[in-house]
Order: C-alpha cells, then sequence, then structure tokens
C-alpha cells in the first residue's frame, strides 16, 4: 500500500520580521482580510492564507502585533483604488532619501498618520 506525502504547507514570511510563519500565527491578518472579502463561509483557512499571500499589501504575524512591532492598520479609511489593497498592518521600513542617500526609517506611527489621516494614497512613500 502507497503511503500518500502531504505537500508541506507554505509558510508565508512576515515583512515586519521576516520570519516564517504557519497561518496559526497570522489569525488578525486572516480576520482582516475576511473582513474586506465578506466570503469567510467559502473559503478553507488555506485558501484565505493563499488570499493573503497573493496579495500587494503590508501585513505583520500576530508575534510582530503582540510584540509591537507592528500596529494594525484600519483598513476602511485608507485611500486606495479597485486595483490596490490596503494595508492590513504598519511597521517600520527602512527608506534611502533621495537627495543625500542616507537611510532613514519610516515609522509605523508615521504611516498610520500619514494613511488613515491624511488620507495619502496607500502608495506614495517619503522619498527625501
Amino acid at each position: 500500500m502507497k503511503r500518500k506525502h502531504k505537500k508541506p504547507q507554505k509558510s508565508p514570511t512576515c515583512p515586519c520580521c521576516g520570519e516564517k510563519r504557519h497561518a496559526t500565527k497570522l489569525k488578525t491578518m486572516l480576520k482582516k482580510v475576511l473582513q474586506i472579502e465578506g466570503r469567510s463561509e467559502f473559503f478553507s483557512e488555506k485558501e484565505q492564507l493563499l488570499s493573503l499571500l497573493n496579495r500587494s499589501f503590508g501585513w505583520a504575524c500576530d508575534v510582530c502585533l503582540r510584540e509591537g512591532k507592528a500596529i494594525v492598520a484600519d483598513h476602511q479609511v485608507q485611500f486606495i483604488s479597485p486595483i490596490h489593497w490596503p494595508n492590513m498592518a504598519w511597521y517600520d521600513r527602512l527608506k534611502t532619501c533621495r537627495t543625500c542617500g542616507v537611510e532613514f526609517v519610516f515609522s509605523k506611527e508615521e504611516q498610520k498618520y500619514w494613511y488613515e489621516e491624511l488620507q495619502f494614497i496607500v502608495w506614495s512613500h517619503p522619498v527625501n
């Protein structure tokens, strides 16, 4: 009798901490995806996770959220277009100044302010 081998589950890499995370460490982000898609009864957790991976938006694992490395974003107040998904979490991002070449941190708090309070377009980023 042949044994069927299970395919290893794809573990996404958290963009905040760089660690590979299993779906059990992405519960907060999966809930947010379902708030937007609103179709939780039609998809398994694995399908929801693949949906999360295939979108181009910022997210963070539950570990980063719990440890304060990232903060949950409010997708309802972000200025987006039909071809862009909102960010699900904000985390510090390292940027390089176009003028002088010095690296600087675009903090999670600044991002939240830019995109949720000031309503900047979510694909705009500081360059100087």
